[in-house]
């Protein structure tokens, strides 16, 4: 398994120097398989949302107990709902934001690869093509990211500006699709 999983990394992508996880994957050992790849920096801005009450309770559990965050959550709208202990997408974008921001100081020009989480990177990618809060909703109800899946995103000078340009040959890419 892990010399299949080598070759398909191996002779799809060049693996970058720089690696940036949260601290909930599993990218610490796997990382070690690679010599150009320097020690993971662990960044809680990578992190997926936090869903407060919604990660400790049942649904039934708070329909029973806290009838009102239903409505609530209703309501406001999955976007902008903060739950008990938790935090709204808005606020996971903030994080992103800043994220970014460390990545155009300290990186800029660098190969960098980032283990994240889905509805993270859901928001990241709305976050750098401008879609809409209603698309990125639509992208979580429906799961559009397959799960262990490789984007690819190449800087490139735009205005004058430097951006972060999708690699549309590995836009939701799953190189190990059949071998696992």
């Amino acid at each position: 398994f892990i010399v299949r999983f080598q070759y398909v990394l191996y002779h799809s992508f060049i693996l970058p120097p720089f690696l940036f996880g949260s601290y909930r994957c599993k990218h610490r050992g796997k990382v070690r398989m690679y010599p150009n790849v320097k020690e993971p920096h662990e960044d809680p801005r990578l992190d997926e949302a936090d869903r407060g009450i919604w990660h400790t309770m049942t649904k039934e559990d708070i329909e029973k107990f806290m009838p009102w965050e239903i409505k609530r959550k209703n309501r406001v709208g999955l976007y902008r709902y903060r739950p008990f202990g938790g935090e709204s997408w808005p606020q996971v974008e903030l994080r992103i934001h800043s994220f970014l921001g460390t990545l155009a100081r300290d990186y800029s020009g660098d190969r960098v690869l980032i283990v994240g989480h889905g509805n993270w990177f859901i928001l990241f990618q709305r976050l750098i093509h401008h879609f809409s809060i209603k698309e990125a909703e639509r992208r979580y109800h429906e799961a559009v990211l397959e799960n262990t899946s490789i984007t690819v995103y190449e800087e490139a000078a735009i205005g004058g500006k430097s951006r972060m340009v999708l690699n549309k040959k590995y836009d939701n890419f799953v190189p190990w699709k059949g071998l696992l």
